[in-house]
């Protein structure tokens, strides 16, 4: 009786675990053709880690993060899915770094994952155009503080003078 029991309880926990699973919930990752990332939406998860889809890193993500990012899949190099992403963005901003990662349906690094589980950590990067601004303003900076120095340097000339040279010149 206890054995099946037991048995019955067994086959109710691995049934349930079967049944989660369900084929429609997986594809072929390097079958994907294209994802479209959105901002506040979180991904899938059979493990119960629901992330943003969207994950800026970097001091860029501060002044700007996409709203929608688009990625296309351009080809699979034998190990890993090559991925082609565009964002409406203003000139100012390109992307560097892209990652995109899902979750494996079986395992991490399973070649099939679930559907919906896809996220994009990526990396914000000023434009050549816009670097050349800003080594202009840094150029500015340098001037002030060039400035800054010959003006703590005349100070501190006028007080070695003050402290120093008109009490030697007042005892002779």
């Amino acid at each position: 009786m206890e054995f099946i029991l037991c048995l019955c309880v067994g086959l109710a926990i691995l049934g349930s675990g079967l049944c989660r699973r369900v084929v429609g919930d997986r594809i072929l990752l390097r079958d994907i053709e294209a994802l479209t990332f959105y901002e506040n939406t979180f991904t899938r998860s059979l493990q119960g880690d629901h992330r943003p889809q969207l994950e800026c890193f970097g001091m860029t993500c501060i002044r700007f993060q996409p709203k929608t990012v688009r990625c296309v899949n351009k080809g699979f190099d034998g190990d890993r899915v090559q991925w082609d992403c565009e964002a409406t963005m203003t000139d100012e901003y390109e992307f560097g770094s892209l990652i995109v990662s899902c979750e494996g349906y079986e395992w991490t690094g399973d070649p099939y994952v679930v559907v919906g589980s896809c996220l994009l950590k990526y990396r914000l990067t000023f434009t050549p155009s816009h670097e050349v601004v800003t080594t202009t303003t840094h150029g500015t900076d340098d001037f002030s503080f060039f400035l800054f120095g010959v003006f703590v340097f005349i100070l501190f000339c006028m007080l070695v003078f003050t402290n120093v040279i008109l009490p030697l010149r007042r005892e002779k």
